[in-house]
């Protein structure tokens, strides 16, 4: 399993998440049965609370496994989260209040970084991404919608 690291944003009635214990939290808030990620290592950094969302960081392989889980079989929950791997894919996912469903991944080395017209299929993606996140998360963590650190390695 590729290392992996990344920053989430949530919104959920609990607003005492700590380091660990966060996709206990989740499963509860969203709806999804525990077992489905019981299994995974939910630890998280360097976590904010501001205007009603918790924000954090996180260093660990597990984070692409739960944030699809969520933004597929979630409800009554806002999740947002920005996954990077050592191998340099990278995913966006998006889980709104209106249960807007977001999930677009892609190599920032691969094949098709070679191709015509790839560098901007992925920016309206992201755009696609950005455009899910409400003005109160990109106001108050400016750095987790900041997209001048995507690299490609095309022509």
């Amino acid at each position: 399993m590729a290392e992996e690291w990344g920053t989430v944003v949530i919104r959920t009635a609990n607003k005492d998440v700590n380091q660990s214990g966060i996709a206990k939290e989740l499963a509860r808030s969203s709806g999804i049965d525990y077992s489905k990620l019981e299994k995974f290592n939910d630890l998280a950094e360097n976590i904010t609370s501001k205007n009603g969302y918790i924000y954090f960081t996180y260093e660990c392989a597990d984070w692409k496994s739960i944030s699809e889980i969520i933004v597929k079989l979630g409800n009554n929950i806002e999740f947002y989260s920005r996954v990077y791997d050592e191998y340099g894919t990278a995913d966006f996912y998006a889980l709104t209040d209106a249960e807007n469903r977001f999930h677009y991944s892609f190599d920032q080395g691969g094949d098709r970084c070679e191709e015509e017209g790839y560098e901007e299929e992925v920016m309206l993606e992201i755009a696609k991404w950005l455009m899910l996140i409400p003005s109160s998360i990109k106001d108050d963590f400016p750095d987790f919608v900041d997209t001048d650190d995507l690299e490609f390695d095309g022509p």
